[in-house]
């Protein structure tokens, strides 16, 4: 029952991932271009959390823990073996 569900609503999925990212789009570059690197930054946190959340459509979890402490005001390199682009806003979204 979870496989037909899952091609019944994937489709939908692509669909607002894609709208969240025409959206976005412009967004991004309007708080870029007129407000600043600051207003970009947000406009890019908050895209990624749409497109986190948007696996909730799908009835998918999100899950993340973290158990290290991570050291700030320096840069961090991430190595991820991820399979497609969806895991990747998520990874932005809660680090």
């Amino acid at each position: 029952m979870k496989k037909i569900a899952g091609y019944i609503l994937t489709p939908f999925f692509y669909l607002f991932f894609g709208l969240f990212l025409g959206i976005f789009h412009p967004v991004q570059w309007v708080c870029y271009k007129i407000f600043g690197y600051t207003a970009h930054k947000v406009s890019v946190d908050v895209l990624n959390f749409f497109l986190t959340y948007s696996q909730w459509f799908l009835g998918s979890s999100i899950k993340f823990n973290n158990d290290q402490v991570l050291p700030v005001g320096q840069p961090k390199i991430f190595i991820a073996n991820h399979q497609s682009m969806y895991d990747i806003p998520a990874l932005i979204w809660f680090l």
